[in-house]
């Protein structure tokens, strides 16, 4: 199945609701409300179907797809209530058409779905969500070579980026933790922090923040959220920190928070030093 993104960020109009789902899927057809839309999606193409006469190639999207509207925090009520009132319609239809094929799955099927965005929990001036693929464009356009120079990894291209995000969420791997960090007031996206392997004694934690956010004290609060919510949720009393040697902002943090040296390593890009890190200080 196709995935189809869809920006709502800027809507402000239910007008542009249509349109958008219509540019998205590179139709040449226009709706305007929710009958037209589903004349278009459905009845042009499902019904079509039914009697071999299928108008999909008129579209760039081939079907069937989901498509995830992205960017609903910041658009206005009228709109997000039109965007549930798509993804019911489009349910429902789903459902009749699986029924009037004797409960086979339809081979034409369309689905709209809102991003849904749930804290983990906050700091002061941050919000921690559980990555989602509504996340990943976000987070793809903070990453730079500056940023990854202390990473294990290099800059991926968004195709690399987009697959390994979604087969990290389909993985849904218990004992890791890959949140999304955002500003509180104004939902802007800073970069990701992780806990790897709950289960471990002192698990390890880390993190990214994009360029434009260092200087500001993100990356001690950052650390400071992450160990306090893993200490409650998991019970740890201590957290691994690796850190490059030459990377001192990222080695203050951790020595501000009562951390020590255990060992050193060799990575693959630089070398490294691991920090303990009480959770309490």
């Amino acid at each position: 199945m196709q995935i189809v993104e869809i920006n709502a960020s800027r809507w402000s109009t239910v007008e542009q609701v249509y349109g958008a789902i219509y540019d998205a899927l590179g139709s040449p057809y226009t709706a305007c409300n929710i009958n037209a839309l589903m004349e278009g999606l459905y009845w042009d193409h499902a019904y079509d179907d039914f009697n071999g006469t299928s108008h999909c190639a008129d579209y760039k999207v081939k079907p069937p797809f989901r498509s995830t509207i992205v960017g609903t925090e910041s658009a206005p009520k009228e709109i997000v209530d039109e965007l549930k009132v798509i993804e019911e319609c489009l349910a429902d239809a789903h459902r009749w058409f699986r029924k009037e094929r004797g409960g086979r799955d339809v081979e034409v099927e369309f689905e709209i779905a809102i991003a849904k965005r749930m804290t983990a929990f906050q700091s002061p001036r941050l919000a921690f969500t559980r990555i989602t693929m509504a996340d990943a464009r976000d987070v793809f356009a903070g990453i730079t070579p500056a940023i990854t120079r202390y990473l294990t990894w290099d800059p991926p291209t968004w195709e690399e980026y987009r697959a390994l995000t979604e087969a990290s969420i389909r993985a849904n791997n218990p004992n890791q933790f890959n949140f999304v960090v955002r500003r509180r007031d104004t939902n802007e996206c800073l970069g990701m922090a992780a806990l790897e392997d709950a289960t471990q004694p002192a698990p390890e934690i880390g993190l990214w923040l994009k360029e434009t956010t260092h200087g500001q004290g993100y990356g001690r609060e950052v650390v400071e959220a992450l160990i306090a919510w893993a200490a409650q949720t998991f019970g740890k009393e201590s957290f691994t920190y690796p850190v490059a040697t030459q990377n001192t902002a990222s080695r203050r943090i951790a020595e501000r928070l009562g951390g020590t040296i255990t060992r050193t390593a060799t990575r693959p890009k630089y070398a490294a030093v691991i920090y303990r890190i009480p959770a309490k200080s």
